[in-house]
């Protein structure tokens, strides 16, 4: 009986000292670098800073957090589609979610890659109001230029005749 309460004591033992913990991390939140397309660092540190702001804990923190990246200036191609697909989505209030698409159309850099992300998402918006809200302001601002376009070269003039602007 004693050689059985002493087996049975060291296979328990055994078995809780062999447990290991074994904790998965996940690779693809903010902390892991390699996650982001290489760009220029600013770029990739607003992606973070994007990803950091959709998880804070508050609709009303992330909500003025991602308003503030959404009016910022130059705010890249990459940038603009991501608020709207990360960002936005992080929003648990319609009237949220409108801020923020407001404040990134209504940005003096609001770009063509922006206005797609804002209408591939704009049924984020659950009332048509809001909807219109984002339409009447796009339509209101005309042409955006594609990121590609602002930062191109000047056209050469192979002609000496013709004067450069």
């Amino acid at each position: 009986m004693r050689h059985l309460m002493i087996a049975t004591m060291c296979l328990l033992g055994l078995s809780i000292a062999g447990c290991s913990v074994y904790v998965e991390t996940e690779s693809s939140g903010p902390d892991n670098r390699s996650n982001f397309p290489v760009g220029q660092p600013d770029d990739r540190a607003t992606l973070m800073e994007i990803d950091a702001a959709a998880n804070l804990s508050f609709d009303s923190e992330r909500n003025k957090t991602l308003t503030a990246i959404a009016s910022r200036p130059y705010l890249s191609a990459r940038a603009q589609n991501y608020l709207v697909t990360k960002g936005v989505r992080s929003l648990d209030f319609e009237s949220s979610r409108l801020n923020v698409m407001l404040a990134l159309v209504n940005n003096p850099h609001f770009l063509a890659e922006g206005k797609l992300a804002v209408l591939e998402n704009i049924n984020m918006l659950s009332f048509s109001s809001s909807q219109t809200k984002v339409l009447e302001a796009i339509n209101r601002r005309g042409y955006v230029p594609e990121e590609r376009q602002l930062y191109a070269e000047p056209p050469s003039y192979p002609d000496p005749e013709i004067q450069q602007p």
